[in-house]
């Protein structure tokens, strides 16, 4: 009965060696599984930023050109444009009396509503103040651009006149910033920053805001 015993040792051996063997093999079948997936996600990745590189020119061109009519097809319905409800004297003026006159209500309906202006008006009162020649002169400038990924700000456009029936959680909101005041020892500096959704006709500009 001496020698089925001293098999003990050297199953228990053999055992252990195939379960690590195993261990590894899945480990780097993982391994492997999640570098594909983060392959897969990065050339997603870059193909999504050329389209938008591609309609960005398009766009930008649109706007030196002061084509309205190409514009108003590379833009949502309205744009979300928090700086658009008070850049000029007239609009400061007007919501301020509105505030003054409606104390409880005014935030909620700045939030909800001013925030959104159409793209028709957009392009009627805002167009000039917005692509002023400090930021044509750099909207082409790879120096002056970075793109974004506003992953966390979709909920702000999850308008009708934005989405137009599309499901938001499908579709990617890119943001192009423009330098148009360059960081010294005396400012921080400031961009411009251009939204764009993901549609089947390509990205389609959406907001318009300021940094910081």
């Amino acid at each position: 009965m001496a020698r089925p015993k001293s098999l003990i040792p050297f199953l228990l051996i053999l055992f252990i060696s195939c379960s690590s063997g195993d261990k590894a093999n899945n480990e780097k079948a993982q391994s492997d599984l999640q570098l594909t997936d983060t392959i897969q996600t990065i050339k997603s990745t870059a193909q999504s930023d050329e389209e938008f590189k591609k309609d960005w020119i398009t766009f930008v061109n649109a706007v030196l050109a002061g084509d309205l009519k190409t514009l108003k097809g590379l833009s949502s319905g309205c744009i979300y444009c928090t700086d658009c409800v008070t850049n000029s004297h007239k609009e400061d003026s007007l919501f301020s009396d509105f505030q003054n006159k409606n104390p409880d209500t005014w935030y909620a309906r700045l939030n909800s509503e001013f925030y959104y202006i159409s793209i028709d008006k957009f392009l009627r009162e805002d167009l000039t103040i917005v692509f002023d020649s400090i930021s044509k002169s750099r909207m082409l400038n790879d120096s002056k651009i970075r793109f974004h990924n506003d992953e966390a700000n979709k909920d702000l456009y999850a308008k009708k006149c934005i989405v137009s029936g599309m499901d938001l959680r499908n579709v990617k909101i890119l943001e192009m910033f423009v330098k148009v005041v360059d960081p010294s020892s005396e400012t921080e500096g400031m961009d411009k920053a251009f939204a764009f959704i993901q549609t089947k006709q390509g990205y389609k500009f959406c907001g318009y805001s300021t940094i910081p």
